[in-house]
């Protein structure tokens, strides 16, 4: 007879066998692609895009191509795009006057007066190649310039059955995963689960093109923000990529980010299958640190239960649902190498945690602000007792994590030193004072400090001062140097076998302050999903007595979901509004240090219910 046990991993393997054949399937006869164009026309001209998707291979399999034209031109409003089908395209090309070419789609954009920014947003779907060009025709005065993107998808009937069977097949092995298993990993099983079939049900979308979601911005009070850059940008870096362009050769529009980001994301691009793929590693990193939020909340607390809870609310968060593993936006790797360093430096692993930190900052530069916590926190871990061992070791951790940033960089140094300064090193860190002095209300636009003052008419002088202060990065700079200096001066309140965990925990109640002062005083500005670095730190301390000892007796209070439902908040409420409430919460994280820092008898972190 066969046992329970038994039955249950048969049906893990059989569920994996099903996500097996539904990758192969999902790639038979379907792709996507991105274009992008650039111009200058003058009064009365047009600029055509020849767009054949007969040249495509796959086409005779599709059952439908799917178009989305974006475009943002420098002009005033009176300026269209127009799709031809075959016979009005070879109208064009005999020589055809414009005003005599009909067209079966003309769009208009949505014009931006106080930016002269003409936007262009459309979604289509033709049955095979009734598409043949696209047609920008400037009916301005003046001459006019911009881009606009082509994004297309080629359907086929297999991708959709081997999704279903991806789908069935995760359903069933990480559900009967879930029983097979047990404590923890039980739980593990389940926030893999979300996550999955979150990112599946964008796989199922992804074809389709559809817009930001804004049909849920209703009466403008809501704004999730979803931003599709993985359509816009990665899929067009993944092809270029797979073109055999060097990373930092110039190649690629709009790319600032680290090396690492695209050499991972261009070699998934490889895999012969939807661009998708190139998703897969945000997955991964998206449960690895939810896997890591469980081992960190774990070993400071002594408490699996404590963990446990932890893991669940980073999964449902959604900076982590939404952004992570539904939107597949870019902070997802950088994260994982952050929460990894922590876990590290837990482990009393100190080199391996700077490099761990310095491989983060080469997927996104935004991880050096962590550097001076890392450092002032592995000293004071190591519990040197000599102040010039302390300076020495400072000094050998500091130059093993820009060793490891060289090393990683001297390629894209030798091959084009100029490009790679200009977009790693220096790109987003010039800020123009018009820049910031300037409201700017299109959508994608990005929100600074000064935008909250901008918007509700605040005196010219006072918006003037704010911008100086963003623009050479006083208000940041202050910020971050108190919370460092504090951490640099706090004195232990535990017993001397806890002091370790104790300034641990204070290092990621900082790391929380750190991330939300940068959020605010970043001088480009900042979009919501930057908060996916937030995620793991408030799910590892939520509990509001968090201490350093063994508690047996913990039990789950509705006060703990407060940062959860505050990152709910966040999530859905108006980009212009959301910044207050990020402020409220910098308050409230500074009174509870403030309070907590007189109290002697435990650990001074979120002791105040």
């Amino acid at each position: 007879m066969v046992s329970k046990k038994k039955i249950k991993l048969i049906c893990i393997i059989f569920g994996i066998i099903l996500i097996g054949l539904g990758i192969f399937f999902n790639a038979i006869s379907s792709d996507i692609g991105r274009d992008e164009v650039g111009f200058n026309l003058e009064p009365g001209n047009y600029d055509i895009n020849k767009f054949s998707p007969n040249l495509i291979p796959n086409i005779k399999e599709a059952k439908e191509v799917n178009i989305q034209l974006y475009g943002s031109f420098y002009s005033t409003s009176n300026t269209s795009i127009l799709f031809l089908n075959n016979s009005e395209y070879q109208k064009y090309l005999d020589g055809e006057n414009i005003s005599n070419i009909t067209a079966f789609l003309e769009i208009d954009g949505t014009y931006y007066p106080s930016d002269n920014l003409l936007k262009f947003e459309k979604i289509l779907s033709i049955q095979k190649s009734s598409l043949t060009a696209i047609l920008v025709r400037n009916n301005e005065s003046s001459t006019i310039n911009g881009y606009y993107s082509i994004i297309y998808s080629i359907v086929s009937p297999f991708y959709y059955y081997g999704l279903i069977l991806m789908i069935i097949g995760c359903l069933i092995s990480l559900s009967v995963a879930s029983y097979y298993f047990i404590e923890w990993k039980r739980y593990l099983m389940v926030g893999i689960e979300i996550s999955s079939l979150v990112f599946l049900t964008r796989v199922a979308i992804f074809p389709i093109l559809p817009g930001n979601l804004n049909f849920l911005s209703i009466f403008n009070l809501f704004d999730i923000e979803i931003y599709r850059d993985f359509e816009y940008y990665y899929c067009l870096w993944g092809e270029i990529f797979r073109d055999g362009n060097w990373i930092f050769s110039g190649a690629y529009p709009a790319y600032n980010y680290g090396p690492l980001f695209m050499l991972i994301l261009g070699a998934f691009s490889l895999i012969p299958m939807p661009l998708w793929c190139m998703a897969i590693p945000l997955l991964i990193s998206t449960i690895g640190t939810g896997y890591l939020v469980f081992k960190v909340s774990k070993k400071i607390t002594n408490n699996d239960k404590y963990g446990i809870y932890a893991m669940l609310l980073y999964f449902i968060n959604p900076f982590t649902l939404l952004y992570s593993s539904f939107g597949w936006l870019n902070p997802s790797l950088f994260v994982f190498f952050i929460i990894l360093s922590f876990y590290l430096i837990l482990e009393n692993k100190f080199t391996w945690a700077i490099i761990s930190l310095a491989i983060s900052t080469m997927f996104k530069q935004f991880a050096i602000i962590f550097i001076p916590i890392f450092l002032i926190l592995i000293i004071r871990m190591r519990k040197d007792s000599k102040l010039a061992l302390k300076i020495k070791n400072f000094l050998l951790y500091s130059l093993c994590y820009i060793g490891i940033i060289f090393l990683i960089s001297l390629p894209f140094l030798i091959v084009n030193y100029n490009i790679f300064i200009q977009k790693f090193i220096l790109g987003g860190s010039a800020i123009s004072f018009d820049y910031l002095t300037t409201l700017y209300l299109f959508p994608g636009a990005m929100v600074h400090f000064n935008t909250l003052f901008l918007i509700i008419g605040t005196p010219e002088i006072i918006t003037n001062i704010i911008a100086l202060l963003l623009q050479y990065y006083i208000l940041l700079g202050l910020f971050l140097l108190g919370i460092n200096l504090y951490f640099l001066l706090y004195s232990p309140k535990s017993s001397e076998n806890l002091q370790g965990k104790e300034f641990f925990i204070i290092s990621l109640f900082l790391s929380i302050l750190t991330i939300l002062s940068f959020h605010i005083f970043y001088p480009r500005g900042s979009f919501k999903y930057y908060l996916i670095l937030l995620a793991p730190f408030i799910s590892i301390l939520f509990g509001a007595t968090l201490k350093a000892e063994k508690k047996q007796d913990f039990h789950f209070k509705a006060i703990y979901l407060l940062p959860t439902i505050i990152s709910w908040i966040i999530f859905f409420i108006n980009r212009y509004i959301y910044f207050w409430i990020i402020l409220v919460w910098i308050i409230y994280y500074f009174l509870i240090l403030y309070n907590t820092s007189k109290e002697t008898y435990c650990l001074p972190v979120m002791n105040y219910v």
